[in-house]
C-alpha cells in the first residue's frame, strides 16, 4: 500500500491506493486511512503516538461550521481528469463517509476525490484533518470548518513536530484564516526548528483567507495560493514574521487590498522561488529581514510597488519580474548593513505596456551593486536608480524610454558610489525622453569606466559623469542623437578622463562632447565626433539636432593630449581646448565646421582676467593633422604672451575662410572692481505652533517671512513655502479618523490632515512653492524603516486610494499621479528618514500618514 495522495497530488482529498497483486480492491481514505473492519493493526506498521503527543480531541464548535468560516468550497471536476493522473494498472475504489462504495463516475465520487485534508504524521501516526462530514470511516481524523486551522491547533497543543518536519495541505479551495505562532506551541514541546506547510501547487491548492506566522525558527511555505477566490472582498494576504531562516517555495498572493505578502524576520535568510506576488494595491512583497534575501523565478506585477526589500546581509534577485507596477518596480535596501545587491536577467519595464508608474529599479547597497542582463525600460521617472558605499558594475543592461515626465535631472540609468568604482559594459540607454542616458558619480578616488555600449537620442545628454580624484575613461563607447550633449564629463579632483577607442559622437545638440578637469589630464584618442551626418533625420516639426561645438576640452592645471581623432561638420567650432597645461595635437582632423577648424586657449586667454593678474603661457604641439574648409582658421592659438606653438611635422591645411592658422599672443583684462550693492533683505520663517484639532487658520504672508511653519504638539511639523498666496491648517488625525483602511500589515504610527485654502475655501496647491511634510517618528514606533502614504481621492474611479509616497532620489521629481497628465500634483522631494524624522516635499495638501510594516 502506498501514499498516493502524496505522490500524485489531487485536487483535494484522493481516496485510491495502489494494487501491487491482483487479490481484489481495498476501499482506501486520503493518505492510506483504511476501513475499520480492515484491520486492527496500524497501517504500515505504524506505533501510536505517545500519549503526550496526541492531538486533543475536537471540541463541539469544531464539528460545527462557523459563520465567519465558511465551508471550504468545493469545486466540481470530471473523475476521469483527476484518476487520469494514476498509471494504467492501478485500480482505485471511493468510499463515501459512510463507508459505502461509489461507483467512480458518479457525482459523489468526484467530490470525494477532490475533499483535501491537512495532515502530518507524529511519531509514525497520520492524522488527518477534514471538512465537516469528510471523515467519515477514517481514523485519527477530525472534522472542522478550518482544517487547516484545525491540524495547526493540534499540531501546537500537542507541543510536537511532525516527523518530517511537514503538514501536507491537498489540492482545493479552503476558506479560513490561518495562524501560525511558536509561542503557542504546548504540551511539554518546543517550537519545531523547522516546520513546513506543503500545499499540492499554487495552482491547485487556494487559501481564501489570511496566512500570519509567527515567532518560528526556520519556516517553509510551498505550493499554496492566497487570493479572495470568491471575489467576497475578504482580505487575503500573507505575514510571516519569523525569527529564523524563511523559504517560500511556488507561492502565489495576489489581487489584496494592501500589501499582498510581508516577511520579518530575525537573522535568518529569507528566500523566495517560483513565486508570484501580483495585483495588490500598496505592495507585492515586502521583506525585512537582518539576514539575507535570495529571489529566483519571481514575478512581481500589477502592484502599487512590486517588491521593497530590506536586507542587511545582502539581496540577490535572478529572474525576477518587477514590471507593470503603478508606481516603482523594487526597492532593493542593505544599508542597514553591509550587504551587496546582485541582481541578474530580471525586468523592471520592457516595453509600452510593461513599464512602472515611476522608478523601475531602486537599490541602495551598505556595499556593492551588480546588475547583469537587467533591462529596465519605459518607465516614468529614472529606469535604474543605483546608490552604493563601494563598487557598481553594469552588464549587458538595457535602460531606454525612461524619463517620461519633464524632469531632465532624471536618466535612464542612474548611479552614485560613495568612493568606489562604476563599471559598465555593453549597456545600452536610448531615447529617455527628457533625461540623459546615463549618469555615473563617484567621490574619493573612485573612477568611472564605461566601455562600448550605446546612448543615442536621449533627452539632455548620453553620458553624463562626475568624479572627484578617480579616472573617467570612455572605452568604445557610442553617444549620438542626444538633444544638448553627447557626453558630459567632469573631474573635480585629480582624476583624468580618457576617451578613446573608437568611441563615436554624432549630432548632439550643443556639445558632442564636454570634458573637464580640475587638476587632472584629458586624453582623447581614436574618437569621430561629426556635427552632421548628412541625413535630415530630426522629429516632424523639428529642426536637424546638429552639433554646435564638436568637442569642448577643458583642463584646469592638467595637460590635454588628443590623437587620430576627428571634429567635422560642426556648425560653430570643431574642438576647443583649455589648459593650464601642455597641449598637444596628433593627427587631429578638423573638416567643415562654420566656425574654427580648432581653438586652444590657455586658462587665462579664454576669457579676460582681472586687472593685475598673471597671464597663463602653455606650449601647444602639432604633430601632422588636417585642417580645411572650415569657416573660420584652420587653427587658433593663443597660449598667453609667453606662450609657444610649434609644429612637430607638416600639417595639411586649405579652404579655411579666414586663413591656416593664427598665432594669438595677446591676453585680454577687465576690471573687477566690485559694484556696491545694496545689503540683502533678511525674512524668517513665520513659524506658529497649533493643537493637535481645533486649531486657527494660519495665513501665508510671503511680504513679511520665507514660509510658513505649522507645529504640532507631537513634533511633527509642514512648512509651507512662498511664493503661496492664502490660508493654512494643520491638525492631526486618529486612525479611527482615516477616510479608508490603510491595508492588511500596515502599522499606523501618526497621520495629519493638512489644508490650503483661498480667502473663500477652495482647495489650492503650492504650485510654485513648496510644502515639506516632516514626521516626528514616536517613541514607541516599531519598525526601523517608516513610508508616508497619501489619500487621493481621485482613486478607485472616485472612491479614493492610498499612495506610497516615494523614497528619496536625488534630482528627482514624481508626478502624484503617473497615469494622469492633467494632475498638476508633484512629489518635489521623495520620503527621507534622518535619525527620528520623516519627512517628504510636495506642492499639494491632504491627508498623510506614517507607517510602518
Amino acid at each position: 500500500m502506498s501514499r498516493n495522495a502524496n505522490k500524485f497530488m489531487f485536487l483535494l482529498m484522493v481516496l485510491a491506493m495502489l494494487l501491487s497483486s491482483a487479490i481484489g480492491t481495498t476501499p482506501v481514505y486520503a493518505d492510506d486511512g483504511v476501513t475499520a473492519g480492515e484491520t486492527s493493526e496500524p497501517v504500515g506498521g505504524e506505533t501510536p503516538p505517545v500519549e503526550d503527543a496526541v492531538p486533543p480531541e475536537p471540541s463541539g464548535d469544531e464539528v460545527t461550521p462557523s459563520e465567519e468560516q465558511p465551508t471550504p468550497v468545493e469545486e466540481s471536476t470530471p473523475v476521469s481528469e483527476i484518476l487520469e493522473q494514476l498509471p494504467g494498472e492501478t485500480e482505485v475504489t471511493v468510499v463515501n463517509e459512510e463507508g459505502e462504495v461509489e461507483p467512480l463516475a458518479s457525482i459523489v465520487a468526484a467530490e470525494i476525490v477532490q475533499s483535501g485534508d491537512p495532515r502530518y504524521t507524529l511519531s509514525g501516526t497520520t492524522y488527518y484533518f477534514m471538512p465537516i462530514g469528510g471523515c467519515g470511516a477514517l481514523t485519527n481524523c477530525t472534522e472542522s470548518a478550518t482544517p487547516i486551522q484545525a491540524a495547526i491547533n493540534a499540531l501546537s497543543g500537542a507541543g510536537g513536530t511532525p516527523d518530517d518536519g511537514t503538514i501536507y495541505i491537498d489540492a482545493g479551495t479552503y476558506a479560513e484564516n490561518v495562524t501560525i505562532d511558536g509561542n503557542a506551541w504546548g504540551g511539554g514541546g518546543s517550537t519545531p526548528a523547522s516546520l513546513t506547510l506543503n500545499g499540492a501547487g499554487s495552482a491547485t491548492t487556494i487559501l481564501d483567507g489570511r496566512l500570519s506566522v509567527t515567532n518560528m525558527n526556520i519556516f517553509t511555505l510551498s505550493g499554496l495560493a492566497i487570493v479572495d477566490n470568491d471575489t467576497s472582498g475578504n482580505a487575503t494576504y500573507l505575514d510571516i514574521s519569523n525569527d529564523g531562516g524563511l523559504d517560500l517555495y511556488d507561492v502565489s498572493v495576489t489581487n489584496n487590498a494592501g500589501d499582498g505578502a510581508i516577511l520579518t524576520g530575525g537573522t535568518g535568510d529569507v528566500t523566495v522561488s517560483n513565486s508570484e506576488f501580483n495585483g495588490s494595491s500598496l505592495t507585492g512583497l515586502y521583506i525585512d529581514t537582518f539576514g539575507s534575501a535570495t529571489l529566483t523565478d519571481v514575478t512581481a506585477t500589477g502592484n502599487g510597488y512590486g517588491l521593497d526589500i530590506i536586507a542587511d546581509q545582502g539581496i540577490d534577485l535572478t529572474n525576477v519580474n518587477a514590471s507593470d507596477n503603478d508606481y516603482f518596480g523594487a526597492i532593493l535596501d542593505t544599508t542597514y548593513g553591509t550587504g551587496a545587491i546582485t541582481v541578474n536577467s530580471s525586468d523592471f519595464g520592457m516595453d509600452a505596456t510593461s513599464g512602472n508608474g515611476w522608478t523601475g529599479l531602486h537599490a541602495e547597497s551598505g556595499s556593492t551593486i551588480t546588475l547583469n542582463s537587467v533591462v529596465a525600460s519605459y518607465n516614468g521617472t529614472n529606469g535604474a536608480y543605483l546608490v552604493a558605499e563601494g563598487n557598481i558594475s553594469v552588464n549587458n543592461s538595457t535602460f531606454n524610454n525612461n524619463v517620461n515626465f519633464n524632469y531632465p535631472e532624471d536618466p535612464g540609468l542612474f548611479a552614485l558610489s560613495n568612493g568606489g568604482n562604476i563599471t559598465l559594459n555593453s549597456v545600452t540607454a536610448n531615447n529617455n525622453v527628457y533625461g540623459a542616458g546615463a549618469v555615473l558619480n563617484t567621490s574619493g578616488a573612485g573612477t568611472v569606466t564605461v566601455t562600448g555600449g550605446q546612448y543615442n537620442g536621449n533627452g539632455t545628454f548620453g553620458v553624463q559623469s562626475k568624479s572627484e580624484n578617480g579616472n573617467i575613461t570612455l572605452n568604445g563607447v557610442t553617444a549620438s542623437f542626444n538633444h544638448v550633449k553627447g557626453a558630459y564629463l567632469n573631474s573635480c579632483g585629480t582624476g583624468n578622463i580618457f576617451i578613446n577607442n573608437n568611441s563615436s559622437f554624432i549630432e548632439n545638440g550643443s556639445y558632442g562632447i564636454y570634458a573637464s578637469t580640475a587638476k587632472g589630464n584629458i586624453n582623447v584618442d581614436l574618437v569621430t565626433v561629426t556635427g552632421d551626418n548628412g541625413v535630415d533625420d530630426a522629429v516632424v516639426g523639428e529642426a536637424d539636432n546638429l552639433t554646435d561645438y564638436g568637442a569642448v576640452l577643458v583642463a584646469g592645471t592638467g595637460d590635454v593630449f588628443v590623437s587620430n581623432s576627428s571634429f567635422n561638420l560642426n556648425t560653430n567650432v570643431g574642438l576647443k581646448v583649455v589648459s593650464g597645461g601642455q597641449v598637444d595635437l596628433v593627427n587631429v582632423v578638423a573638416d567643415q565646421n562654420g566656425g574654427n577648424g580648432i581653438e586652444v586657449y590657455s586658462t587665462s586667454t579664454a576669457q579676460p582676467i582681472c586687472s593685475g593678474d598673471s597671464p597663463v603661457n602653455i606650449t601647444v604641439n602639432v604633430d601632422g593633422g588636417t585642417f580645411t574648409n572650415n569657416g573660420g582658421y584652420g587653427l587658433l592659438v593663443k597660449p598667453g604672451p609667453q606662450g609657444t606653438l610649434v609644429f612637430a611635422n607638416p600639417s595639411t591645411f586649405g579652404g579655411n575662410a579666414l586663413g591656416d592658422y593664427l598665432l594669438d599672443l595677446s591676453q585680454g583684462y577687465k576690471d573687477c572692481t566690485p559694484e556696491p550693492k545694496d545689503p540683502p533683505v533678511k525674512k524668517e520663517p513665520k513659524v506658529v505652533d497649533v493643537p493637535s484639532t481645533g486649531g486657527p487658520v494660519v495665513e501665508q504672508e510671503c511680504d513679511t517671512y520665507t514660509s510658513t511653519i505649522l507645529n504640532l504638539p507631537n513634533g511633527t511639523s509642514v512648512e509651507i513655502g512662498c511664493p503661496f498666496t492664502g490660508f493654512n491648517k494643520l491638525e492631526e488625525v486618529s486612525l479611527a479618523d482615516l477616510p479608508g483602511p490603510l491595508g492588511d500589515g500596515i502599522t499606523f504610527e501618526a497621520a495629519i490632515m493638512l489644508g490650503l485654502i483661498d480667502a473663500e475655501g477652495n482647495i489650492l496647491l503650492n504650485e510654485d512653492g513648496t510644502v515639506t511634510v516632516k514626521f516626528m517618528i514616536p517613541t514607541d514606533a516599531r519598525g526601523r524603516r517608516h513610508s508616508i502614504l497619501f489619500w487621493d481621492a481621485t482613486l478607485n474611479d472616485g472612491q479614493g486610494g492610498w499612495i506610497q509616497l516615494p523614497p528619496y532620489e536625488i534630482g528627482t521629481s514624481f508626478p502624484l499621479n503617473p497615469d494622469n497628465p492633467d494632475d498638476p500634483r508633484t512629489i518635489i522631494s521623495g520620503v527621507k528618514q534622518v535619525g527620528d524624522t520623516v519627512t517628504v516635499t510636495v506642492n499639494f495638501p491632504g491627508i498623510f500618514v506614517l507607517v510602518t510594516r
